[in-house]
């Protein structure tokens, strides 16, 4: 009998030591589950918030993402700012800065630092050994040499204007990773690589310059320090514009810069998404007529022969009062409006889509944001097929106080959510739809949310 109890007692402690066991790894893996859930809302909550001050920054080091540190006056890099572990963006810029300091080779998570607008001498070499770093700013210093390091690394965008060094070296075209159309050199800023050649801006004239930067010609055509033009099919759009003139005049040249094509037609450098590219095959040119009491607007769609295929009076919308959208082409199918209301129309400017939404923006992947109005001063934008239909039971609301207001925030935001490889990053608000506080987040097609 002895003998049975301890066993008994043996078993029911073998049961006890199994549970507690069980109890331990379900609690240390739920606290991790727990640790990455709060790890991730922590990004969510905190990813957007700008801190500019290194204060601030250090009463919640760990949450700090993006430091703004710009005019401050700044002669050193601040105290402490190797705390913050997590910080992907650094604003530097419009300081006293002649050096930095090995404290930022410890951020290991810094994607942007900007710099420009110090007292930079000699290349900071310690941003080489930042390893994270994508986007590197220090324009507007006076370095006049370059270690051969830099190229070695994963840099995507590198802005060196108005230093001492005036043309790019041999590295910077062969530095695979750099997106050349999105960094500048000296006086250059260049456009995309198309066709073996690519358009450049040199004191806001247009050149052109082969895929290893060796420039073929250089033009007297104006050209935007934002806007550079591409080449199609040998041809290139370009502004015919008198530095006084509101309005630039749109011309068309061969790789020779010979102007093949010279319009009357006109184009207004202040629309809010402007561009320099036939898209669809088409390019809106502006004929506007002056009447007694206002002025019409005719959007003409020009072929890269310079031919004009149609043209219409309706709307194209904008985000002010001053400020006008062009109409743009996207998968064969254009928004357009007639003052009150917006639909599509196909290529050949008829009307395939109906006017009945409030704003329209562009296709991608099939799917287009529009807005509509469900009550007075509640508004919510969704995603419409190529039919016009609702491509999803989802509506994101906003709230404005009147429809001017929101069609400014809806031209200012929703116009330009695209999706790509079938997802699309947008904003949403809280059930209010209060628009002063806004959330990113990440939706598929069916208007999931899949991330923050």
């Amino acid at each position: 009998m002895l003998i049975k109890k301890i066993l008994l007692v043996n078993r029911i402690q073998s049961i006890v030591i199994l549970i507690v066991v069980s109890i331990a790894v379900f609690v240390d893996v739920n606290l991790k589950a727990s640790s990455n859930f709060e790890n991730n809302n922590i990004e969510i909550l905190y990813n957007d918030s700008i801190y500019e001050s290194m204060e601030s920054a250090l009463s919640n080091p760990e949450l700090v993402f993006h430091l703004n540190l710009s005019n401050k006056k700044l002669t050193e890099l601040p105290i402490g700012l190797e705390k913050l572990v997590n910080l992907k963006e650094l604003d530097l810029s419009n300081n006293m800065l002649t050096k930095l300091n090995r404290k930022l080779t410890e951020l290991e998570h810094l994607e942007s630092l900007l710099l420009e607008n110090n007292q930079f001498y000699e290349f900071p070499s310690e941003v080489i050994e930042v390893k994270n770093l994508k986007n590197l700013n220090l324009s507007n210093n006076k370095i006049n040499l370059i270690p051969k390091e830099l190229w070695t690394t994963k840099l995507q965008r590198f802005l060196f204007a108005n230093n001492l060094i005036e043309i790019a070296p041999k590295e910077f075209w062969e530095m695979e990773s750099l997106i050349k159309h999105q960094s500048e050199f000296g006086k250059f800023k260049f456009g995309v690589l198309s066709e073996n050649c690519r358009v450049f801006n040199y004191e806001n004239k247009l050149g052109i310059m082969d895929s290893t930067g060796n420039i073929i010609l250089q033009t007297n055509y104006y050209c935007s320090d934002y806007l550079i033009p591409k080449f199609e099919n040998g041809s290139c759009l370009v502004l015919l514009k008198d530095e006084d003139s509101y309005y630039a005049k749109i011309g068309i040249i061969d790789k020779k810069g010979n102007l093949v094509v010279k319009t009357n037609y006109l184009f207004e450098e202040a629309t809010c998404n402007n561009y320099l590219e036939f898209k669809c095959g088409y390019f809106p040119v502006l004929e506007i007529k002056e009447g007694k009491e206002s002025e019409t607007r005719i959007w003409k769609f020009m072929k890269p022969s310079g031919k004009i295929i149609f043209d219409t009076k309706l709307e194209t919308g904008s985000c002010t009062a001053a400020c006008w959208f062009m109409p743009e082409y996207s998968e064969n199918l254009c928004a357009i409006g007639n003052g009150s209301s917006f639909g599509y129309m196909d290529l050949s400017g008829k009307i395939c889509i109906p006017m009945k939404f409030k704003s329209a923006g562009n296709f991608s992947e099939g799917l287009a944001c529009v807005m509509m109005e469900e009550k007075k001063g509640r508004y919510y934008y969704t995603f419409i097929n190529k039919k016009g239909e609702m491509a999803m039971n989802k509506k994101f609301y906003f709230y404005c106080e009147d429809e001017s207001s929101a069609l400014y925030f809806y031209g200012c935001s929703s116009k330009y959510f695209r999706f790509k490889n079938g997802l699309c990053e947008l904003e949403i608000y809280p059930n209010n739809g209060d628009i002063n506080q806004p959330k990113k987040v990440i939706i598929n097609t069916k208007g999931e949310i899949v991330s923050n």
